[in-house]
């Protein structure tokens, strides 16, 4: 989980946190790795949350696991409801998904993308070449549309 494919940043105007708080390990990752990564980049993240009433039946998992859930989350989501969030999102629980099931993943784009290192405004954003202006080898798979309910059944087997 990181980058933001459409340069919609939530810890800059145009950067994900992953990526902004260290753009240049980011910037080597997407150079030397070699192959397209599999990518769960913000934007899909941020499109893809969950309900607070699915949430809170969720958090009452009366399970080992359950409760620690909980407990990782409750001061975030206190912070979220009060500043009106109308879901919660979870982008490490959404890559997790993808990683014990790639089916979830519903739509992808391989692209080839660079991460600004010197923008004081874009600093740490992932720039992708959408139009292949550049003519690059693609290194990115970003995914761009989930199957939320299929993430869901992956999400309530996680607390068991």
């Amino acid at each position: 989980m990181g980058g933001n494919v459409q340069g919609k940043g939530n810890t800059s105007p145009a950067a994900e946190f992953n990526f902004h708080s260290d753009p240049e390990a980011a910037h080597v990752v997407l150079k030397e790795i070699g192959c397209p990564i599999l990518m769960v980049p913000w934007e899909t993240c941020a499109d893809n949350g969950q309900s607070w009433t699915w949430t809170e039946k969720w958090l009452k998992t009366d399970t080992r696991k359950g409760r620690f859930q909980n407990g990782i989350v409750q001061h975030s989501i206190g912070r979220l409801k009060a500043a009106n969030r109308s879901h919660y999102r979870s982008c490490d629980l959404l890559a997790m998904a993808f990683i014990i099931d790639r089916s979830v993943a519903t739509e992808t784009e391989e692209l080839y993308g660079e991460v600004e290192m010197g923008g004081s405004m874009t600093r740490g954003q992932l720039v992708c070449d959408w139009r292949q202006v550049l003519g690059r080898k693609v290194n990115i798979k970003a995914v761009t549309a989930v199957d939320i309910d299929k993430a869901r059944v992956l999400y309530d087997a996680m607390l068991k």
